[in-house]
């Protein structure tokens, strides 16, 4: 299947034997190929994870969220590595995707040599295809298929913060992979925060799957918990956060309680307003010890 893109890269841990399953039967029915990537995991960094930090954190990090965790700091660096094997494949566009992404039936709606020549013809670096909900929140519409995306303080109100499905070209890749040898934001965040235009559907072509559980099915099936996030259940009870994530108790871990990571050495936390596209978006900015 044609969605637009020259090549494919799907970020994996080699752990998580249920998401591979499932997203090589979607690979097999959609009939794409795909680059696994091997993510980088907290897991392997337990017991390092301070000196770890040290090497991939910039000095501070900030997250409208207030997550602040090794999770989230492999997440992005994963994402990287797929990034540096998209720029050494010479191709012009490149789909990321994670390895918990199922695919919904508006990936059938979009005639995708279309959306490739509208790209083509219009500045852009960021292309979201999949947000947290089917419905995605845009503004005014440039082409057929493309619309603007809105600012990042709109996208958080508005739940609409994601990372699972996205367009780069060669250029934005470039530019993301070469400011990002330091962390300063999540990975989600730091797609939004950029010199490049963000464009994107109006329908998500690609969702998580952990929207399709509740926690009732996460306690009859202990295998769905392999589809929660990785970023930041080593800092909150597993049932706490699928209860308040997935329940829509949204401000309760919507930058309300920030989540300092007890695996980050973080020196101090704080609310901290930044500019963005005209508008001020409220977060929290983590003061990161250095190595000393």
């Amino acid at each position: 299947m044609n969605l637009g893109v020259d090549s494919t890269y799907i970020i994996h841990l080699d752990r998580q034997v249920m998401r591979k399953k499932r997203i090589d039967n979607m690979l097999g029915r959609l009939n794409l190929d795909g680059n696994f990537i091997k993510g980088i995991d907290k897991n392997d960094h337990l017991n390092d994870s301070f000196d770890f930090c040290y090497k991939h954190f910039n000095e501070y990090f900030w997250d409208p969220s207030g997550f602040c965790t090794l999770g989230v700091l492999c997440c992005a660096l994963s994402h990287r590595k797929a990034w540096k094997q998209f720029l050494d494949s010479g191709d012009e566009v490149g789909l990321f995707l994670e390895d918990d992404v199922r695919n919904t039936h508006h990936i059938f709606k979009y005639d995708f040599t279309k959306v490739r020549a509208e790209l083509d013809s219009i500045d852009w670096g960021v292309c979201c295809y999949g947000r947290q909900y089917t419905d995605i929140y845009v503004e005014k519409p440039i082409t057929e298929n493309l619309y603007e995306t809105p600012n990042l303080g709109v996208l958080f109100d508005k739940w609409q913060i994601s990372g699972h499905a996205y367009l780069l070209n060669k250029r934005s890749a470039q530019w993301f992979y070469d400011n990002t040898e330091n962390i300063t934001y999540a990975l989600d965040v730091r797609l939004e925060i950029s010199p490049f235009r963000s464009v994107t559907l109006d329908k998500s072509i690609f969702l998580q799957r952990h929207k399709d559980y509740t926690l009732e099915d996460v306690k009859k099936y202990p295998h769905i918990k392999e589809f929660l996030h990785g970023t930041i259940d080593e800092e909150v009870k597993i049932e706490e956060y699928w209860s308040d994530i997935y329940n829509e108790d949204k401000d309760s871990l919507a930058g309300e309680k920030p989540i300092p990571g007890k695996l980050v050495p973080i020196k101090d936390y704080y609310l901290q307003l930044i500019s963005h596209k005209g508008d001020l978006i409220k977060g929290f900015k983590f003061d990161i010890y250095n190595k000393i």
